[in-house]
């Protein structure tokens, strides 16, 4: 902290995260310069403030967090953030507690602004939602990940599923077609992409007509799921 060897002072500025050294009340003893740049405090201010002049505590999952950190010594999650100015940002960090020299226990925390990360989110949501397609991407373990609301809409309509984060996707099939997609999906998840054509009579007693494109999603070579329009 203040009496840290200047190598680590150096290393600590030049993080491109905002670190904090704080007592377990949360009052602030230390900040690198990324902080006062990410909060607009300058370093004498900053040891004047506490945690909830920083961290939006109306969040109720503050208390779990910190119960959480006494319970396993170190928490990661994302929380918002509150500058000088009183403008509010989204905020992802990891904390972890440690004690000094004289067993005195304090924590280190490290902050990201995910702003930027946040928006390009949010059009990517826009534009997804705002598309005649429909899109689902699954785990390697072909549970949902994500999906936009038209596939929500048709997956209630013309399938009679509701669809849910975290669910199994062959649950939403008929018990008979199950093996059959099961296969279809080993395939993709070996990287070949596939396409199914699925016909689906209305209870409006017309027919309707789907193709089915499913695409391996790859991250470093690997394949870590599959992306469904």
């Amino acid at each position: 902290m203040k009496n840290s060897p200047p190598k680590y002072k150096v290393l600590l500025n030049n993080s491109v995260s905002a670190i904090l050294f704080t007592k377990l009340d949360g009052s602030i003893l230390e900040v690198n310069q990324t902080a006062v740049i990410m909060f607009g405090y300058s370093q004498e201010e900053f040891i004047k403030l506490c945690r909830q002049d920083i961290i939006d505590h109306t969040d109720q999952t503050i208390p779990e967090l910190l119960a959480e950190r006494s319970a396993k010594g170190t928490i990661k999650g994302e929380l918002t953030g509150i500058r000088k100015n009183g403008e509010k940002f989204p905020i992802r960090f990891s904390s972890t507690l440690f004690q000094d020299e004289d067993g005195l226990e304090y924590s280190c925390t490290t902050i990201q602004d995910i702003s930027e990360r946040k928006k390009s989110e949010q059009e990517m949501a826009l534009m997804i939602d705002n598309t005649e397609e429909s899109f689902v991407l699954l785990d390697a373990d072909l549970h949902i990940v994500s999906f936009n609301k038209q596939f929500k809409n048709r997956g209630k309509r013309y399938f009679g599923f509701e669809a849910k984060r975290g669910d199994y996707i062959i649950d939403y099939v008929p018990e008979e077609q199950a093996q059959e997609l099961k296969e279809l999906y080993a395939l993709v998840l070996k990287g070949a992409k596939q396409k199914k054509e699925i016909v689906v009579p209305t209870a409006e007693g017309d027919t309707k007509y789907f193709i089915l494109t499913y695409t391996p999603t790859i991250v470093d070579k690997t394949v870590t799921g599959i992306f469904v329009t």
